[in-house]
């Protein structure tokens, strides 16, 4: 399952940047309770609401312009690139390109509407709006 969104803000691209890649200050997030982040700090874990605990790497990190994370859970892999930039009218922008990828079969099959990364990513946006407010 791949999702593409595409969100302004009236902040710079520099801020923007700063607040997505900032793994201490998590807590505009409404889906975590916590973020561990290890000792290499290209790695580090996402602990959801619900005490799932998901395994992250930084793949890609290019100061205002590039973020990739992958994140792996129990029975799925995610991986979340984003895309800073400036759209025609002067606003920050960010594109999130997010590929969801159940590794179970037989829960993809029994589940295939409960793992909707679309619903995700807008969520994520959300709650990234609102810390700008």
């Amino acid at each position: 399952m791949k999702t593409t969104l595409i969100e302004t803000f009236d902040v710079s691209v520099n801020e923007l940047f700063k607040v997505v890649s900032d793994l201490d200050n998590f807590q505009w997030r409404s889906d975590l309770s916590n973020v561990h982040v290890l000792e290499d700090q290209r790695y580090f874990q996402e602990v959801s609401l619900k005490g799932q605990i998901s395994e992250c790497e930084i793949t890609e990190f290019i100061l205002n312009e590039r973020y990739v994370v992958v994140k792996k859970s129990k029975n799925t892999r995610e991986t979340c690139d984003m895309k800073f930039g400036i759209d025609k009218k002067g606003k920050s922008l960010i594109i999130i390109e997010d590929e969801l990828i159940v590794l179970n079969p037989i829960i993809k099959f029994l589940s295939a509407g409960l793992f909707d990364n679309e619903k995700l990513v807008k969520a994520y946006l959300h709650d990234l709006k609102k810390r700008f407010k």
